[in-house]
């Protein structure tokens, strides 16, 4: 694969009236805009799901992998799908 996994983490989204939103929207008052600010007048109503992220990166220029942060970012094996062997 030309992509290299560089880390994963849990994101909390939300489901509203068939909708599907990310936390920024429910925490990003200024940059939630209108579906922001209806999912917040409905937080009450929104489903809470917790799902895992992850994320890969792409170099296109080969010579760069060398410059990648190694404080935030390293790359790492693929994960195993938690459902394999179903």
């Amino acid at each position: 694969s030309n992509f290299d996994f560089i880390g994963s983490h849990e994101t909390t989204f939300y489901e509203l009236d068939g909708d599907w939103y990310h936390e920024i929207a429910m925490n990003a008052i200024k940059r939630g805009g209108k579906r922001g600010e209806f999912l917040r007048a409905n937080k009450e109503r929104a489903v809470v799901h917790k799902f895992r992220q992850f994320r890969y990166i792409r170099f296109l220029n080969k010579r760069a992998r060398k410059r990648l942060n190694s404080k935030f970012f390293r790359i790492q094996p693929y994960p195993k799908s938690e459902h394999s062997g179903q």
